[in-house]
């Protein structure tokens, strides 16, 4: 009789951490900024340099990770040279002037500011990402 509620104990054990598992995904996966819309939940966003942000457009209320690209901050001419886009960071933006910029630091820029890009070495027009 002991041994069979030992055996139950485990049984019961096993199946608890297994369903831990698979709610909060611990150990937390190791993603990079490319999977950033497989994050499940802001635990495994955090765990991964992220941050988990809701947002809302218009009636639909989203939550999602926003991790960081491998090169923020990097100098760049042209958004090629850049995980993500690369952004006009100075002052006084005049369209099609030269100048350098820095590769974006996060996924989402955010729509509620407005940015110039660097394209070919050139400020670009001012644009919103979502």
């Amino acid at each position: 009789m002991e041994s069979k509620q030992l055996i139950l104990g485990i049984i019961i054990l096993v199946v608890l951490v297994l369903i831990l598992y698979f709610i909060i995904g611990f150990p937390p996966r190791k993603l990079t900024w490319k999977e950033w819309d497989q994050v499940r939940s802001a635990y495994e966003c955090e765990a991964n340099g992220g941050i988990w942000h809701s947002w809302s457009f218009w009636q639909d209320m989203r939550e999602e990770c926003d991790l960081p690209y491998p090169d923020a901050g990097n100098e760049c001419n042209d958004s090629t040279e850049c995980e993500g886009p690369c952004l006009f960071t100075g002052e006084n933006p005049v369209v099609n002037s030269s100048a350098m910029g820095q590769c974006a630091g996060w996924i989402s820029v955010s729509c509620v500011n407005h940015h110039y890009f660097v394209e070919d070495g050139k400020i670009t027009e001012e644009m919103c990402i979502e």
